[in-house]
């Protein structure tokens, strides 16, 4: 669980400072035969400092929380 918490966090903080992520889509205009063309979309997908905050605090719930043991 640690390590996961450990990921959780690393993202939230990428998230804060980038602000979201982009992805290139692409789409095709004409495949006829040996004639193709396509055209590339950048589209970017924001995700607000909250989200950074909440990815933040989730993993270190996950760190302090994946640490305990059961007594058994």
């Amino acid at each position: 669980m640690r390590a996961l918490g450990l990921l959780v966090v690393i993202a939230g903080v990428v998230l804060l400072v980038n602000q979201g992520f982009s992805y290139t889509k692409r789409t095709k205009l004409i495949d006829a035969g040996p004639v193709q063309a396509s055209i590339d979309h950048t589209e970017h997908v924001y995700a607000g400092p909250l989200m950074g905050v909440c990815c933040i605090a989730g993993g270190v719930a996950l760190i302090l929380l994946g640490g305990r043991r059961k007594a058994s």
